[in-house]
């Protein structure tokens, strides 16, 4: 639909504005995908692959860079959510000739 955007994400994190010492709730991620069309061939998804594994190990040096494996506090998450309307996923397949 035209009124609709493909892609919106929204962060929301939670504060105190007095500095008092109240528990605070996780902060929240929350993706809507709209009328999206994926396709999933061999190269696309190596590609991914390729990404993802570069990415997580980026993350992982810049936890090590600035300390953040050895925090004192108790460990916090993220809520996430992605909801997604009208997606497509296409899966090509080779076509065999018959001889």
């Amino acid at each position: 639909p035209a009124g609709m955007s493909a892609i919106h994400i929204e962060f929301t994190e939670y504060y105190f504005p007095d500095s008092k010492e109240f528990p605070v709730p996780c902060p929240n991620l929350y993706v809507k995908l709209n009328a999206l069309q994926f396709t999933l061939d061999p190269i696309s998804m190596l590609w991914m692959n390729s990404f993802s594994l570069d990415l997580y190990q980026t993350l992982q040096q810049f936890k090590a860079i600035y300390k953040l494996n050895n925090s004192v506090k108790v460990d916090e998450h993220v809520d996430f959510c992605i909801n997604g309307l009208m997606l497509k996923f296409i899966i090509p397949v080779d076509k065999k000739v018959a001889a």
